[in-house]
């Protein structure tokens, strides 16, 4: 992947709001940050990914090259930043709750009104009008600094749309509104990957109800020498949305990601409901496979399930039979219920499943902190729960009886 953003290319933006919002870099092309407003994305494209712009009359303005991906944008608005030396013995029990800024409100919006008047100015006018700043603890003034960053100096940083960040996104988007696609946790996706030992490469069944965010995560782990099949049971492929904000190439993306429709007797339970009424194949998306559903038994490298539909049900299509023997799969479920009969049915080998070994029912759980100098602790509010995770290894009950094979490649 390139370094710098290019002409077409899709971005991340993470903005002072703590959003993250993609981007199409395109000359004129327009997105709105949170607010009314929407700003031109055109001069992101040819700056490097981690630099940071600031938000100025409905433009994005580059920021000088002292900020950094580790440096705050809202530093370089006080000449001096926050006290570098910290002294557990100072605190703030002196400050009332009396105004301390001798800077008029007018004067304040004089300057906003001002268009040459940029948001670090007006932040170092704030800092020299307040009587207390000076006197507060090196903590205190960090806070005053951000808190008046994100009200005087929007900023947002480029980011490139990796699967860790791409997923963070989704996530992010759906803590806000529950959509027709689940949006499984960024650590929740790797431990996807890394119990389905995609590498490259390999070739992996995918049962993707993610908007594509897990069938891109795989493909950038695969590369352009594995394969991602994906099986469904709609008269069209499901929506892989996610895969254009990688940046894949179209033609990679045609190569190597292969829908396969099930026959409805088998595979309907992997219809995505969203998907089922659209009239048309996504651009960008590969032709569905010419071959049977049945020639694919045996070939396969991992099989990996993130959908709203019941675990047992996309089982009983017979996609572990697709697998090579002592091959991984791995299902996801934001719910614990549906994965523990799945669980217990893989177990009984009910319904006529393939053996299994190794079967494993774990959450994922994550722990976000804060570290910051004799501060460092766990953030004040976090996600529950990550999700639910039903891994295990498809095996034979007689090797020599088994028709399948062991194929590799693409």
């Amino acid at each position: 992947p390139n370094d710098v953003v290019g002409r077409g290319d899709w971005v991340l933006l993470a903005t002072w709001r703590g959003a993250s919002i993609f981007a199409e870099a395109r000359p004129g092309s327009r997105v709105r940050l949170g607010g009314k407003e929407r700003v031109d994305v055109g001069p992101l494209i040819g700056a490097p990914y981690g630099a940071t712009f600031h938000v100025r009359r409905g433009a994005l303005v580059r920021a000088r090259a002292t900020t950094t991906t580790t440096t705050p944008p809202w530093t370089a608005a006080h000449k001096n930043g926050p006290k570098s030396n910290v002294d557990d013995r100072v605190d703030n029990r002196h400050l009332g709750e009396k105004g301390s800024q001798r800077l008029d409100p007018s004067a304040i919006a004089r300057m906003r009104a001002d268009g040459s008047v940029t948001g670090e100015e007006i932040i170092a006018a704030l800092v020299e009008g307040s009587e207390t700043f000076e006197s507060k603890t090196a903590f205190s003034q960090e806070k005053y600094l951000k808190r008046k960053a994100a009200k005087y100096l929007p900023w947002v940083r480029v980011v490139a749309p990796r699967a860790a960040n791409v997923a963070h996104a989704y996530w992010t988007k759906a803590q806000a509104s529950s959509g027709a696609h689940l949006a499984p946790r960024p650590d929740a996706v790797a431990q996807m990957l890394s119990r389905a030992n995609a590498r490259a490469g390999t070739r992996i069944v995918c049962v993707d109800g993610t908007a594509g965010v897990v069938a891109g995560a795989l493909l950038e782990r695969v590369g352009p020498t594995g394969r991602v099949v994906v099986p469904h049971g709609s008269p069209h492929p499901p929506s892989l949305d996610a895969l254009r904000r990688f940046n894949f190439d179209a033609a990679l993306v045609k190569r190597t990601v292969t829908p396969v429709r099930l026959p409805p007797s088998g595979g309907s339970s992997t219809d995505d409901d969203e998907d089922s009424g659209r009239a048309k194949q996504q651009p960008g998306a590969a032709e569905h496979d010419a071959r049977r559903p049945e020639s694919w038994a045996g070939s396969c490298h991992a099989l990996v399930v993130a959908s709203k539909h019941d675990p047992t049900s996309v089982l009983r299509a017979g996609l572990l039979d697709w697998l090579v023997p002592s091959s991984p799969f791995v299902i996801y479920s934001d719910t614990l219920e549906p994965l523990v009969a799945c669980f217990r049915h893989l177990q009984r080998r009910d319904f006529g499943l393939a053996p299994t070994i190794a079967l494993g029912l774990t959450e994922t759980w994550l722990r976000e902190l804060q570290v910051l100098p004799n501060r460092t602790h766990p953030t004040m509010h976090m996600s529950a729960t990550g999700g639910f995770l039903l891994s295990g290894i498809r095996v034979l009950d007689d090797a020599a009886s088994d028709p399948t094979t062991t194929t590799t490649g693409s």
